[in-house]
């Protein structure tokens, strides 16, 4: 047979010589004649094996979710959500006589699982963009497998040494945002790691204490806390481009937009105006969008789509002024946009040669600025008022993935993450490094409030208490994890 998936979420299998049609394998909402909205259902890749009640075809759908078939009476014999993003690869292979399907996918994980029974088995995390391909192979005699990803690298992986799918307190994805907050007296990390669950972790015992989830079980990829005199909410975006809005005691949002025309990439909650208050999103196609929830209006633009495919919003950060709130905004092209909350208004916008992932707004010297971590690994630091070029911190040498303000000591201090697997902090008045940690993982976010810094990096979040003495750059310092 042939077997050729579709971008309706359908696959269609054929006799190989006649090319008769022996079966439609049609995707749920094909059957119903319809197609979500926001819904990525497209067959992204397709394997073929023989099992021990005949041979099944595998399809990897652009949502993440996995359908097996049987080929010889055409039905649906399982499906999961294996991945936060698309499944780019499919390919199985025998690890000590056990058929093992390989998944490849845009989250930068390869995960593999008992063919048989659909079983996770393992997940070999440690690319830091989407892997496009995996490959079984033998080392010696030992079974690996080859993967290739959007990061520049090739990879082997020991199929033998089988870890735990997931430890505890190690999220299921990469941890892509976390923030510190203090709720009911208490300081937590508040996460999201591309699956379905916003989580909230002790930061003094690293227990989990709650998590919000999408009512469809949609991959969340932003999230943002406010906390006011009465209540704490909680705002977080994911791939449909919806919104929701929870109350921190409650576990069903409290409101929740339509599905958006493009994913929310960036987000940001805002203390309340005439209004109420506000939720930023930045989404996949450049556009910022200001939502007030509780009014029944769905959010209008703030700055339009921008045109290129790497328009999208990867990073955002506010600031109150003497002009009122500023919005600051990265993206993927290396556009990094200054602009007035209220209209849109733009106040000043950089260009940079790569893509811009982390931005925030800070002081220096009791003057308000802006600063943006590119690709190349350079820091630059910006006077909110009108743009100047205050200095660059030059010193990673990986793209710079976060950036927070804090106060280290005595001293007014920038803390960057970098996927070269440091965290730094530098001086903001004089540029002077104070401290390095070196982690074995690629740093994804940072944090810093109350004295505390936490570090999201791998799968894991980490909270060091800094030493108050500036150290060489070129030594890591010392802290507690």
């Amino acid at each position: 047979m042939a077997v050729v998936g579709h971008e309706s979420g359908a696959c269609t299998a054929f006799h190989a010589h006649s090319g008769l049609l022996v079966h439609s394998l049609l995707h749920p909402a094909v059957t119903e004649g319809r197609r979500p909205r926001g819904v990525r259902n497209e067959v992204d890749s397709i394997e073929i094996h023989p099992s021990a009640h005949g041979w099944r075809a595998v399809a990897g759908h652009r949502d993440g979710m996995l359908r097996t078939w049987g080929l010889g009476s055409g039905g649906l014999l399982r499906k999961e959500r294996a991945h936060a993003g698309s499944v780019t690869d499919l390919v199985t292979t025998t690890v000590d006589g056990c058929r093992v399907l390989l998944t490849a996918s845009e989250d930068d994980t390869v995960r593999s699982w008992d063919a048989e029974t659909g079983v996770l088995r393992d997940v070999l995390a440690g690319h830091t963009s989407g892997v496009t391909r995996v490959a079984p192979a033998l080392s010696g005699t030992r079974p690996v497998a080859v993967t290739v990803s959007k990061d520049r690298t090739v990879r082997t992986w020991d199929l033998r040494n089988r870890r735990p799918a997931r430890l505890p307190g190690e999220h299921p994805n990469w941890v892509r945002t976390l923030g510190l907050h203090r709720i009911d007296g208490r300081l937590y990390a508040v996460t999201s790691c591309r699956d379905a669950a916003i989580r909230v972790l002790d930061a003094g015992t690293g227990e989990s204490v709650r998590e919000f989830t999408d009512p469809d079980g949609q991959p969340l990829q932003a999230a943002d806390v406010l906390t006011d005199s009465r209540f704490t909410w909680i705002a977080a975006g994911g791939e449909q481009g919806r919104l929701h809005l929870w109350e921190y005691g409650t576990p069903e949002p409290r409101e929740s937009t339509v599905p958006g025309p493009s994913a929310v990439t960036a987000l940001a909650i805002l203390a309340r105006d005439r209004l109420g208050f506000q939720v930023v999103a930045g989404r996949n196609d450049g556009a910022l969008a200001v939502w007030y929830p509780g009014t029944g209006e769905e959010p209008r633009l703030l700055a339009p789509p921008r045109r290129g495919r790497d328009a999208g919003v990867s990073a955002l950060a506010v600031a109150a002024t003497s002009r009122g709130t500023v919005l600051l905004s990265g993206a993927y092209d290396g556009t990094c946009l200054t602009l007035l909350l209220r209209d849109g208004r733009q106040l000043h916008s950089h260009r940079y040669g790569t893509p811009v992932k982390a931005v925030a707004t800070g002081s220096v010297a009791g003057e308000p600025v802006t600063v943006a971590g590119d690709d190349s690994g350079r820091i630059t630091l910006h006077r909110l008022d009108d743009g100047t070029v205050l200095r660059t911190l030059p010193g990673h040498t990986g793209p710079v993935r976060s950036l927070a303000f804090s106060r280290v000591g005595q001293v007014d201090a920038l803390v960057s993450g970098s996927s070269d697997g440091t965290v730094r902090s530098w001086e903001t008045s004089t540029g002077t490094p104070l401290h390095r940690i070196d982690l074995p993982d690629y740093v994804q976010t940072v944090a810093h409030a109350d004295r505390v810094l936490a570090i999201g990096y791998g799968r894991e979040v980490s909270v060091f208490a800094p030493s108050n003495q500036p150290t060489p750059p070129e030594h890591r310092a010392e802290g507690s994890r």
